[in-house]
């Protein structure tokens, strides 16, 4: 849906993170000039939603590799060295997307 709404499979550029706060991450996101933030899913478990970002991350890398603006493999970022979690849950999966043909910079 937020692809179609987006440009479609030849327009439509898009990245899959986690966060435990929409709002903030919503306005780096939108800053750097992405239209639309959709959440996914939410949980209180960290590692499902790692895992259910990771595996969309590398089946759109296999899939829609123009499109997927995703670099890393996903779960970074959000624990310690030591495994925990840095912030307490809830978590969100969400996706980011714009419309490439935009005369605006998409940031990654």
């Amino acid at each position: 849906r937020v692809r179609g709404k987006h440009g479609g499979d030849q327009l439509a550029v898009f990245k899959v993170g986690i966060s435990q706060c929409l709002e903030r991450r919503a306005v780096f996101y939108f800053e750097a000039n992405f239209d639309e933030m959709c959440c996914i899913h939410a949980s209180n478990s960290l590692a499902q939603i790692e895992a259910l970002e990771a595996c969309l991350i590398s089946f759109y890398q296999e899939t829609a590799h123009r499109q997927c603006r995703n670099v890393l493999p996903g779960g970074e970022g959000m624990r310690h060295k030591d495994g925990k979690p840095r912030n307490p849950p809830p978590y969100f999966l969400y996706v980011v997307a714009a419309n490439a043909s935009k005369n605006k910079r998409i940031g990654t």
